[in-house]
């Protein structure tokens, strides 16, 4: 549903013909629908149908390349302070997770300071010795030192039943419509994956403190940053095999490859995708497939069945979350670009010009 809402509004966003009115009340919509795409990402974070992808991370390079967007997030009356050392604390998680912690508990502690305050960010690490008798080691990876990240905000406090629910899904103090509840249980299932925990201190009216433990790792001798767009071919010559079950999707999708200039083949399941492969094998280019399908074949089959014909053919596989993906897409020699849904025009137009990229290389 929201990857068809913002493919037409990216299309709409690009009609120079729309009056200025129209294009604001496009901004915020195209906002509105970020959010709700954010929503749908905790809840699937929450549900555990994202998988983490662990490198190296630098926790106080992390909170610095954030601070910026937090101070917009807390707004002016509310001072934010965080020191960081570099090199210094390094775990092994998924940076974009971590982000969605610290932003989470900021946000939270932005929240219990309506009249303004101060929010202090610190990173330290501690030997397992040091750690409280209630910290829950028992069960989780064993190292000498975790690291501790720790918010502290000067708000109105939590009373103590409040405190006994506080990680509970769909909880919330705040007024109906206002909160989802989801961003400490969310911030909690995704310390959990990473082999950590959080507990909280607070009274009314004496601020909270939330402290974040992780396993700490030894600095590594080089980071390898994960590259999130390669140099772009053109648009390729032939035509884009669009295989989706959902009409409004493919729809829309079919109208904004069309616009960026690609010719569209268009194909419901992946048993008509099939059929109509066997006629316009000499003229397809890519393969754009849904994953999760009706007719008994799923996105993967598609790529693998036109894969026997073209072996080198670009492929590319979307849906809402990559845990539906099959081992065999994900190897390395498999060469398949994975398009999380939802997307605007932009991000669907790279994903196809890196599996060209990608075959071309």
């Amino acid at each position: 549903v929201l990857a068809a809402i913002m493919l037409k509004i990216s299309m709409l966003q690009s009609d120079r013909r729309m009056p200025s009115e129209v294009h604001s009340s496009l901004t915020l919509l195209e906002a509105s629908t970020k959010r709700a795409a954010d929503l749908t990402r905790q809840l699937l974070l929450f549900g555990r149908r994202q998988p983490a992808k662990m490198l190296p991370v630098d926790l106080d390079a992390l909170v610095a390349n954030l601070l910026k967007m937090l101070r917009r997030l807390i707004g002016e009356t509310i001072q934010l302070e965080f020191t960081p050392v570099a090199n210094r604390h390094w775990v092994n998680a998924d940076s974009g997770m971590m982000e969605q912690v610290i932003m989470n508990l900021v946000v939270n502690a932005r929240d219990a300071m309506p009249q303004g305050g101060r929010i202090a960010i610190t990173v330290e690490s501690l030997p397992r010795a040091a750690l409280s008798a209630k910290a829950p080691v028992h069960g989780l990876q064993q190292v000498e030192q975790y690291l501790c990240l720790t918010v502290t905000d000067t708000g109105t406090g939590i009373d103590a039943e409040t405190l006994k629910r506080l990680f509970e899904p769909f909880f919330t103090t705040k007024p109906q419509g206002k909160g989802t509840g989801l961003g400490l249980a969310t911030a909690y299932s995704i310390l959990k994956t990473h082999q950590g925990w959080i507990d909280v201190e607070s009274e009314p009216g004496r601020g909270s403190t939330f402290r974040v433990y992780l396993p700490m790792i030894a600095a590594p001798r080089s980071v390898v940053k994960p590259v999130e767009h390669v140099p772009v071919p053109p648009a390729p010559r032939g035509a884009v095999l669009l295989v989706e079950d959902d009409t409004l999707v493919r729809t829309f999708t079919a109208l904004s490859l069309k616009s960026a200039g690609y010719p569209v083949i268009e194909a419901a399941d992946g048993r008509a995708a099939l059929a109509l492969w066997k006629n316009t094998m000499a003229v397809v280019e890519l393969v754009l497939t849904d994953m999760v399908m009706p007719s008994g074949l799923n996105g993967w089959d598609v790529v693998a069945a036109v894969r026997q014909d073209r072996p080198r053919l670009p492929a590319v596989i979307m849906s809402g979350y990559a845990s539906d993906l099959p081992a065999a897409a994900l190897k390395p020699e498999t060469v398949v670009v994975f398009l999380q849904k939802p997307f605007d025009t932009p991000k669907l137009v790279m994903a196809l010009r890196n599996a060209i990229a990608n075959m071309r290389g």
